[in-house]
């Protein structure tokens, strides 16, 4: 019971260091915490990331659709992997999903 009397007091004056959101950052609710701010740069970051992500990969299916396209009279031929493109392309979305964690 103390624990629960000290934790009420000490976040009592929280919300008067808290700041209004100004802007309406698609439709949440007003940004009334002292680290609201700061997780909303990080929800606009977050944003950006995944819009340059889905941009890209929609573009590379797009090009690979258009290049890989069936033809008449041209059949289709087996295709070797190549590990280090592999490796490459799951290391690169790892590293970015481990700095968003990070932040």
């Amino acid at each position: 019971m103390k624990r629960l009397l000290f934790t009420a007091a000490f976040l009592a004056p929280a919300p008067l260091f808290a700041e209004v959101r100004q802007t309406n950052l698609w439709g949440l609710p007003p940004c009334v915490t002292v680290g609201g701010h700061a997780i909303d740069h990080l929800l606009m970051v977050i944003f950006w990331i995944v819009l340059a992500v889905f941009v890209g990969v929609q573009g590379t299916l797009l090009g690979f659709l258009y290049r890989y396209r069936r033809q008449e009279g041209k059949a289709a031929s087996p295709i070797q992997g190549h590990v280090w493109t592999e490796l490459l392309w799951t290391a690169i979305p790892a590293a970015v999903f481990l700095g968003l964690f990070a932040l």
